[in-house]
């Protein structure tokens, strides 16, 4: 809704109420029916004392905005679940886990040296 330029507050009403009525009456998103969404519109706005008119969607746009992959291809936040933002947290996460394995090969190094270290001052020791 952001891009016809209503409050938040009125999209997310509606949306509330699309999900409302499709529950109630067991419709699906796919088939929620674009007549009954512009009804629930313009009581939205009818409601919340907001000045407008018809749904700005058209019926193409209204079936593209329940699409659930869609929805999840467009998102843009982070930590999403859109394709770009899963690449970016995958890559992000094999960077992390390389360098905790070249700290855990350099700790086990220096480890590895110590206890050689000990066991030349045991031998030492041990030694007439």
């Amino acid at each position: 809704m952001r891009q016809y330029k209503l409050p938040f507050r009125v999209g997310h009403h509606f949306a509330s109420e699309v999900v409302d009525y499709g529950k109630a009456h067991d419709i699906r998103p796919s088939d929620f029916p674009y007549q009954e969404a512009r009804q629930i519109f313009a009581t939205t706005l009818t409601e919340m004392k907001v000045a407008g008119g018809e749904l700005p969607m058209s019926e193409a746009e209204f079936r593209a905005a329940l699409d659930p992959v869609a929805i999840i291809r467009h998102r843009a936040t982070a930590g999403g679940p859109q394709p770009a933002e899963m690449a970016r947290m995958v890559a992000e996460a094999k960077q992390s886990l390389a360098e905790q394995d070249q700290w855990i090969k350099a700790r086990r190094q220096r480890i590895d040296g110590a206890l050689a270290g000990l066991d030349r001052d045991f031998a030492r020791l041990g030694a007439p």
